[in-house]
């Protein structure tokens, strides 16, 4: 859901940017000694705010959306994790752990049910699990890895396809 910036404040005076003389209430506000008077705000396709200034320039927000989080990058797959990519603000990637196993249980419909999964470590956690529709699982589903095994226990109501994609504790960790 996208949010919007209603109203600005300036020189102590509130004007809505939706109210359909908003840029001709703002392109009047007196410029102060101090800095640029805002000659007009623009909602951008992408929710971002564009302002122009009364001196020429202009200034454009990244997106306001909010709810996917600002600099997080979209998509991602099961398994991989969130890195920071640089040093520079916001600067973050999906990436799949170069030590991730996916364990395929195919279609389980009882419990407990174990795998055997080469590459598969004791202190291995949970990166991400990918359930078939329906699910049949209730919450407490539970992982445990053993060496080269992988344990699925917690309990079924029907039958429901499962891989559970894992990487190393360490992995996490470090980061």
């Amino acid at each position: 859901m996208s949010e919007y910036i209603d109203n600005v404040k300036l020189n102590g005076v509130s004007i809505p940017l939706r109210d359909s003389d908003a840029q001709q209430k703002i392109a009047q506000m007196e410029q102060q000694d101090t800095g640029n008077g805002i000659a007009s705000a623009r909602m951008n396709a992408d929710d971002s705010l564009t302002l122009s200034f009364t001196d020429g320039t202009s200034f454009t927000t990244p997106s306001l959306r909010g709810a996917a989080g600002y600099g997080m990058p979209a998509g991602g797959s099961p398994g991989q994790i969130l890195r920071k990519r640089s040093a520079a603000e916001y600067d973050f990637e999906w990436r799949t752990p170069a030590d991730a196993v996916t364990v395929d249980f195919g279609t389980v419909s009882s419990l407990p049910v174990t795998e055997n999964a080469a590459g598969v470590t004791a202190d291995m956690v949970v990166a991400a699990y990918e359930l078939g529709t329906p699910t049949a699982f209730t919450d407490d589903l539970t992982v445990t890895t053993g060496s080269g095994t992988v344990t699925l226990s917690g309990s079924i109501t029907g039958s429901s396809t499962v891989k559970v994609t894992l990487i190393s504790a360490d992995a996490v960790n470090a980061g």
